[in-house]
């Protein structure tokens, strides 16, 4: 139960980082924003983006989000083998 609520939390704050910090970020810096073949390939790709502007800029903002939509990934990554493992 505990790797259903990580996995449902992690995705719900990688989704909001990437709707309301990530795509808007993208869009300001000039980037062009990339829709993939679904919302998970755009999210990483506009992911990419928002690092590599970020570190080429040194923007403390964009390390940020791209940190945090990292760390929402892992989490979700963490549930699933903690609901693989019955946890």
């Amino acid at each position: 139960m505990i790797g259903v609520f990580l996995m449902l939390a992690s995705f719900m704050i990688s989704l909001w980082t990437w709707l309301a910090g990530i795509r808007p970020y993208v869009m300001r810096s000039g980037e062009t924003p990339v829709t993939g073949a679904n919302w998970f390939a755009s999210a990483w790709a506009d992911w990419q983006q928002c690092r590599d502007h970020a570190r080429k800029q040194s923007d403390p903002k964009g390390l940020q989000l791209s940190r945090s939509f990292l760390l929402g990934q892992l989490g979700f990554v963490t549930g699933f083998v903690l609901l693989l493992c019955g946890v």
